[in-house]
């Protein structure tokens, strides 16, 4: 059984599908739930893990989708790991809207995850993310990845 669970919500024209968990080798009988429809909404932000058959199955089931809108959001880091390094895991006609840069501040050991927005901090022609930034608090933080692997997705075509 999927260790995957999947909430589906009607909004406008869009199914918004909320996946909630790990992808794993069985998650094409949850997928099997999502209504067939034109547009799609995918959230990820409650995703916790990808497996190595779960990126299997996740891009069969992105393959059907290919006369589909889906539009992706708030990619976590293990979604956007996989976009990066797996070959055909973002169909191109996918459209990610949202997604999270790790930061890191040396001097409290502390991580932020930072969602990041199309249209504001990145297009498909250009990447304007900080590379630091300062919280309310006036603590420093700075990128918690390598950018060129880490956004290698944002230049697949």
């Amino acid at each position: 059984m999927s260790r995957c669970q999947i909430k589906n919500v009607k909004k406008d024209e869009f199914q918004i599908v909320s996946f909630i968990g790990h992808i794993d080798e069985a998650f094409m009988q949850v997928a099997t739930t999502i209504p067939d429809l034109e547009s799609y909404i995918f959230s990820f932000k409650n995703l916790i893990s990808i497996n190595s058959s779960g990126i299997r199955e996740w891009i069969l089931y992105a393959q059907k989708l290919k006369s589909k809108k889906v539009i992706l959001t708030d990619c976590p880091k293990v979604f956007i790991d996989q976009a990066s390094m797996v070959e055909g895991f973002i169909p191109s006609h996918f459209q990610i809207q949202s997604f999270y840069v790790p930061y890191f501040n040396e001097e409290t050991d502390a991580e932020k995850l930072v969602l990041v927005q199309y249209g504001t901090e990145f297009t498909k022609e250009k990447n304007s993310i900080p590379h630091e930034f300062t919280d309310t608090d006036g603590l420093k933080y700075e990128i918690d990845i390598i950018p060129s692997k880490y956004f290698k997705f944002l230049t697949k075509s």
